[in-house]
């Protein structure tokens, strides 16, 4: 098995693994009372370079909830087809799927604000 292929079932793994947790009634949205745990982190409201709207704050506050151990193993030099496998949120069609998204995003969009979203969490765990 490739490396990029090991990634995309580690993800798929921690994905399941949440997801599964949901279901039993153990973790995010487990209760009447239940509350979303925010990250350490907030890149979903760091200053952008260039304008943003609705799309950008949805893609940076789902960056925001990938698990460190995830972002981690993200490798800057992959292909777009191994970025879409590691991720596994995307679409046949090739766009994230996002929802209560006003546009799509495709590959590129999604690099950008990831390898942003990765610069955000290394200056943040360093102050």
């Amino acid at each position: 098995m490739s490396r990029n292929a090991a990634y995309a079932g580690e993800m798929a793994l921690a994905k399941r693994s949440m997801v599964s947790s949901v279901v039993r009634g153990s973790g995010i949205g487990s209760g009447y009372n239940a509350r979303v745990q925010q990250p350490p982190w907030n890149y979903e409201q760091e200053p952008r370079n260039e304008p943003g709207d609705e799309t950008t704050i949805n893609l940076r506050a789902y960056l925001d909830r990938v698990p460190e151990e995830i972002m981690r193993a993200y490798d800057p030099a992959w292909s777009d087809e191994q970025l879409i496998a590691w991720c596994g949120d995307f679409r046949d069609d090739g766009v994230l799927f996002l929802p209560c998204s006003e546009r799509d995003v495709g590959v590129a969009e999604f690099r950008r604000e990831l390898e942003g979203a990765r610069a955000y969490r290394a200056r943040v765990r360093h102050s």
